[in-house]
């Protein structure tokens, strides 16, 4: 088993301008965070967990001149909100045996993706707190639809393979059931140098042909990787199919929209 490196001696850093951003909602799941201003923050406690593949959270780096990186969201169904220790906002302190602090973005997602086999990555995280008093007022909400039970959704998939028709349970990540049903979602290269679903390289797009009510909302993630591609591509690993549409439409779906 991996195991973590004793951290360094925890970093300073610096939160910027007063802001209340409400992330992109995940079908009947939204996050709201509210960060205070200006405040000189310490990581104060930290922590390990054990993920599997994908992760399910998509990362970003703070600004200067800290080089730590992030959890900015959390997928609803997906590993990182399954284990429910993680929190918007927390720092990756190690992965494995590599320290992650102040390495700085594509060094952490080296880290990431090192060993691509492995079902499994023992990820150690710092949460922060202003070093005088107070935390950071940080508030996750959920919210269901009145009277919308989720259901199973019937997926019809066009891609490289044919045609096909899967059946995905509700709050499920479309790109592990597409890998799981043995749809081919990247090209070659794609398949060497893909993110394992942490939402960064953008190479696991899908068009939506027809039942976009069963997805969950974009993420900030897709709105930054598919800013310049038509509004019906998502990012797989980005999309979770939520089952909460009351007209119970059907999905349908094509791969690799890129690759006419």
């Amino acid at each position: 088993s991996l195991h973590c490196a004793r951290p360094r001696p925890l970093q300073y850093a610096r939160m910027s301008t007063p802001q209340t951003r409400k992330l992109s909602s995940y079908g009947r799941h939204s996050i709201v965070t509210t960060a205070s201003a200006s405040t000189e923050v310490a990581l104060a406690s930290t922590y390990t967990v054990t993920l599997e593949r994908p992760l399910g959270m998509v990362l970003a780096e703070e600004p200067p001149p800290s080089q730590n990186v992030f959890v900015e969201e959390i997928a609803a169904g997906g590993n990182a909100a399954k284990d429910g220790n993680i929190k918007v906002g927390d720092v990756i302190v190690s992965v494995g045996d590599v320290d992650c602090q102040d390495i700085g973005f594509d060094s952490v997602m080296g880290a990431l993706t090192a060993d691509p086999d492995s079902p499994t990555l023992q990820i150690s995280f710092g949460r922060y707190t202003k070093a005088e008093a107070s935390t950071a007022n940080e508030e996750a909400t959920s919210v269901t639809p009145q009277g919308v039970e989720p259901e199973a959704v019937e997926v019809e998939v066009e891609g490289k393979d044919g045609t096909a028709t899967l059946t995905i349970q509700p709050d499920m990540i479309l790109r592990a059931e597409l890998l799981e049903a043995g749809q081919t979602i990247y090209d070659g290269w794609g398949t060497m140098m893909n993110c394992n679903g942490g939402g960064q390289c953008g190479l696991c797009m899908v068009e939506v042909l027809e039942g976009e009510a069963q997805l969950s909302g974009k993420t900030s993630a897709e709105e930054r990787k598919l800013k310049k591609r038509p509004d019906t591509w998502r990012l797989a690993c980005q999309t979770v199919v939520d089952g909460m549409d009351p007209d119970r439409s059907k999905l349908r779906l094509k791969t690799m929209p890129q690759k006419k």
